[in-house]
């Protein structure tokens, strides 16, 4: 069963290479390196600026999920936490599946580096997912308000028809279905209890074993997911303003460096644009950061909003962003070989582990 899955997981990692790589050749098969090079020097010695928009993203969404904690009653240091994201984006970024990689990661790591128990660590990684989903549904749902007009262009241009606005709407549909779905299941405080049952399960004395050991630490899990959603709403006002700046700093990051391009965009249409490649990231979750698909999207809007010479412009433009994903997926690595562990206390570990 085990070398199955090992298996189809490293089937669906070698297609998403691959497609990245063919979508990428087809994509810039015709652009020329010298037209490419003029248009990366219009930008000049301040490309370096364009790092800043994703690191105060980072830093937003750190400080975010630290407030996240403290309504939890729990303490967990920013640094560590700004360390874990970046990790988290670096294994997202660079790796086949990603984004899998990166949330399976994450519990040890606040484990490890924050010195919380399991429980609490899940907790805070639920409430951070429940409002990430919260506020992209107003950050898509603004684009698509303020960029309705430039989004219905392009996909009079793109496609003949408002194929792309049915996309954008029904994205926003299932980002509220999950927001409230997820609110309904983790509310209740059974998911740790439904997953313990299903490892019970498991024909393997060991495990079963095992999984007796730790139901307390299910059960304490379950009561974490709980309280969660027993908290005051207003309480969560302060982590949610932060992860919805997060959200918006894509769409800075975008406009800066077409700026830094000597490219003239009007906001709304920057904001469109990038809603659009998030939702194309997204789906192609087999590819390290949706490589090659969320490129040919860049240059397919860029010409749709009339940008001239957009292949070239586009080029440039995905060299600076994939470029400074691996400058900053650099640093995540960094954090995860570099980081210790810190010390917990031995009750803490106990409880935790049950």
């Amino acid at each position: 069963m085990a070398s199955s899955s090992n298996r189809a997981a490293g089937l669906v990692r070698a297609f998403g290479v691959v497609l990245a790589a063919l979508v990428l050749i087809w994509t810039f098969r015709r652009a020329e390196g010298a037209s490419v090079a003029l248009v990366l020097a219009e930008a000049g010695p301040w490309v370096c600026v364009g790092l800043v928009p994703f690191g105060c993203a980072q830093l937003l969404e750190a400080l975010a999920w630290r407030a996240c904690f403290q309504v939890l009653g729990q303490h967990a240091a920013l640094r560590p936490l700004l360390g874990i994201r970046l990790a988290s984006e670096a294994l997202a970024q660079t790796l086949p599946l990603g984004m899998l990689v990166a949330e399976s990661t994450s519990p040890p790591l606040l484990v490890q580096r924050c010195g919380l128990g399991v429980p609490e660590a899940l907790a805070g990684m639920a409430v951070r997912k429940y409002l990430l989903l919260a506020t992209q549904v107003l950050y898509f749902g603004g684009a698509l308000v303020l960029g309705g007009a430039v989004l219905h262009g392009v996909s009079e241009t793109l496609t003949g028809g408002a194929y792309l606005e049915v996309a954008a709407v029904g994205a926003v549909v299932v980002l509220v279905l999950l927001t409230v779905g997820m609110q309904a299941t983790l509310s209740r405080g059974h998911v740790a209890r439904w997953f313990l049952r299903g490892l019970a399960k498991i024909p393997l004395r060991r495990v079963r074993r095992a999984v007796m050991r730790r139901s307390r630490a299910f059960e304490a899990t379950d009561r974490q997911f709980a309280d969660v959603f027993s908290v005051p709403r207003r309480r969560w006002a302060k982590p949610a303003v932060l992860f919805l700046l997060a959200w918006c700093c894509e769409t800075a990051e975008t406009a800066l460096l077409l700026h830094l391009l000597g490219v003239r965009c009007e906001l709304e249409a920057v904001a469109m644009t990038e809603v659009c490649m998030s939702f194309l990231r997204h789906l192609a979750f087999a590819s390290p950061g949706g490589l090659g698909v969320q490129d040919f999207g860049y240059v397919s809007f860029l010409g749709a909003l009339g940008v001239p010479d957009a292949l070239h412009v586009g080029a440039a433009f995905v060299l600076l962003k994939r470029g400074k994903e691996l400058l900053w997926s650099a640093v995540g690595y960094g954090f995860l070989l570099g980081a210790r562990p810190v010390a917990r206390p031995a009750m803490k570990l106990s409880a935790s582990c049950g």
